[in-house]
């Protein structure tokens, strides 16, 4: 039986890095709202150029989920200047590799691609920012391509189908109790009209933070964000998510069976997000077999990782600002096993739990 703990965090924290990042990085917010951190890192001739948009499935409503998802997998159909497919198909012609992926709490864009590229990257990010096609049609075959994805990661998963199930009698007013990916009637229901609009609403350059950490150099290189993106006009504030989970007052249960090819158990609880004085134990928590030393090893190797760098300073400059990176490992460091023990009881009561089982059909 596979038992797993699920700590309902407000947005994924990932393992930081050693090094003093707020040292080196340069940090500023173009007139139009965006907000651009560049971090040079010479000792090998690549890249990571990253756009994290505000905006994830907790930014959607009841009947129209999925559609910031849904929205990740146009992004790659094409612009007037870039057509369909040829975002993929260029940066990979020059090396490079792309990716995408959306959580409850924002979406983001990657390519990690060799130095002297960098120029072509902008301008393609700048351009999808902006100009983005949502041809009907496009939008049609994609349809169906999500919804292969989430008959086959979720509906056919056995640990996918149970986790949804748990999220969602774990949540009873916040959207993080809606799957990421969309119900799957609401996939098949959400019209282009509604992609449209959601793309307005919060693909802005206000909404948006720009992350580049390589070899280059960053008077230059902030000097072309602002020549490209800098010319985006500034959209209108995107409306705030303004729902609050009350207090769960009592065990919640779900009980579902399904071909499997062993029972699982998920256990989940409400804790608070990474500004709360707790997150760093609850860190520490969530991983349980996880012991300090294992996190502190794990910071010498993102060292190595220009991606793994520029996408915790969006992630610490998403919860607070990316100078908060430079603070968790002495925060890890100073944990006791009173403090794990204290956050423990505080936020794992048993009458605040929800319960997650699945056993296996015959």
């Amino acid at each position: 039986m596979r038992i797993a703990i699920l700590l309902l965090l407000i947005v994924s924290l990932l393992v930081p890095s050693s090094a003093r990042a707020a040292d080196r990085v340069v940090a500023t917010t173009l007139d139009n709202g965006l907000r651009v951190l560049l971090l040079e890192d010479p000792r090998s001739p690549i890249v990571s150029f990253q756009v994290w948009y505000r905006v994830g499935s907790r930014n959607e409503h009841r009947g129209a989920t999925g559609i910031a998802h849904f929205l990740e997998h146009l992004m790659f159909k094409g612009t007037p200047s870039h057509g369909p497919k040829q975002f993929a198909r260029l940066v990979e012609e020059n090396g490079g590799q792309d990716n995408a992926f959306t959580s409850q709490d924002v979406t983001s864009y990657y390519v990690d691609i060799a130095a002297d590229k960098l120029d072509l990257i902008i301008d393609l990010e700048a351009d999808r920012m902006q100009n983005l096609l949502l041809d009907p049609k496009d939008i049609a075959s994609e349809r169906e391509v999500v919804i292969e994805e989430r008959r086959t990661r979720t509906e056919d998963e056995p640990g996918g189908f149970l986790g949804e199930e748990v999220s969602s009698i774990a949540f009873k007013a916040h959207p993080y109790g809606a799957p990421i990916i969309g119900w799957m009637e609401d996939i098949r229901r959400v019209t282009p009209e509604e992609i449209r609009a959601f793309y307005k609403t919060y693909y802005v350059p206000n909404n948006a933070i720009v992350v580049a950490v390589g070899a280059f150099r960053t008077p230059d290189v902030l000097e072309k964000i602002k020549k490209r993106f800098g010319r985006i006009p500034r959209g209108k504030v995107p409306p705030p998510m303004l729902a609050v989970e009350p207090v769960q007052n009592g065990e919640r249960r779900v009980t579902v069976k399904k071909q499997a090819e062993l029972p699982i158990v998920y256990m989940a609880w409400h804790v608070p997000n990474q500004k709360s004085d707790d997150s760093v134990a609850l860190e520490l928590l969530g991983g349980l077999a996880r012991a300090k030393n294992q996190i502190e090893a794990a910071f010498v190797y993102q060292e190595d990782s220009v991606h793994q760098r520029a996408s915790l300073l969006a992630r610490f400059e998403l919860i607070g600002g990316y100078g908060m990176k430079d603070s968790f490992l002495s925060k890890i460091r100073a944990l006791t096993a009173a403090d794990l023990t204290r956050v423990a009881r505080t936020w794992f009561p048993p009458e605040r739990k929800s319960v997650g089982v699945l056993l296996p059909k015959p």
